[in-house]
């Protein structure tokens, strides 16, 4: 069920995500299903048609918007291949971003911001880039473009979206292009899975985000907790396979028919 829904593309522990996700409790979760689901049911009809803008217009902005999200739109920022724009620049609340808007258009906007995002057309494949005319920027492979935001921005975290696709990368993997959390909200609503919403309510909410007293957010944690998961489960692993290995001698060199012992004679 849930599982189909989401794609943990290496960038988490599936089995400690999965963990998390069981412990999460929210009030507000029904509610943002409730009005995310209204807004769809807007467009549903005309998703195959919608251009870039008009999938950030009708569907994109507004999800951003129920999910909480304070946000600069294409905020310029200057980097070694001239100056882009990447679709949004995200901040913990309103006010953060007031104190930022001062530096709009220059990269010091950047530096209280809480992830960087981008966006595309509902139908475009994120995985590769465009042929034909126009930027080629705008038409190269959207990993590599949210991965180039990522390190230029100075930020941690990345959301590129089509809308119907949702994914989160991290500054030490987003390099890799395919190394990534993602989400088919399209396939929740339409299916009305209402559990499966969890996986994409409690990873992209602007909540997941925001630092704590301890400067980590709720992604920066489940990221640490799977990276420990990960070691603990490769260490409890190699410790099995000498013990075994050690049983696997000990039976061989013990066997009577080999005639062997201890000494090796």
């Amino acid at each position: 069920m849930a599982k189909s829904t989401y794609n943990n593309q290496g960038l988490f522990s599936t089995y400690y995500l999965e963990k998390v996700i069981k412990e999460q409790t929210s009030e507000a979760l029904e509610s943002t299903y409730e009005q995310i689901k209204q807004r769809y049911a807007s467009i549903a009809e005309s998703t195959a048609n919608l251009n870039e803008s008009q999938t950030e217009d009708e569907f994109i902005r507004p999800v951003l918007k129920i999910l909480g999200y304070s946000f600069g739109v294409q905020p310029a920022l200057s980097t070694s291949q001239g100056t882009k724009q990447p679709d949004y620049a995200f901040f913990a609340d309103q006010e953060s971003l007031e104190r930022a808007r001062p530096y709009i258009n220059t990269n010091a906007f950047f530096n209280t911001a809480i992830a960087v995002g981008d966006a595309k057309a509902w139908t475009r494949n994120l995985d590769k880039k465009l042929d034909g005319p126009g930027d080629p920027f705008s038409n190269s492979n959207p990993n590599f473009q949210i991965d180039f935001y990522i390190r230029t921005s100075e930020l941690t975290w990345g959301i590129l979206t089509s809308g119907k696709l949702w994914r989160l990368y991290h500054r030490d993997t987003s390099y890799k292009l395919d190394s990534f959390y993602e989400v088919d909200l399209e396939k929740i609503l339409i299916n009305e899975d209402t559990e499966a919403f969890r996986y994409f309510y409690y990873f992209f909410r602007s909540d997941a985000f925001a630092p704590d007293t301890s400067n980590q957010s709720f992604l920066d944690d489940v990221l640490s907790g799977s990276i420990r998961y990960t070691v603990s489960v490769s260490d409890d692993l190699g410790d099995k396979i000498y013990l075994a290995l050690e049983e696997l001698i000990n039976g061989f060199l013990t066997f009577p028919d080999n005639n062997l012992n201890e000494g090796g004679s």
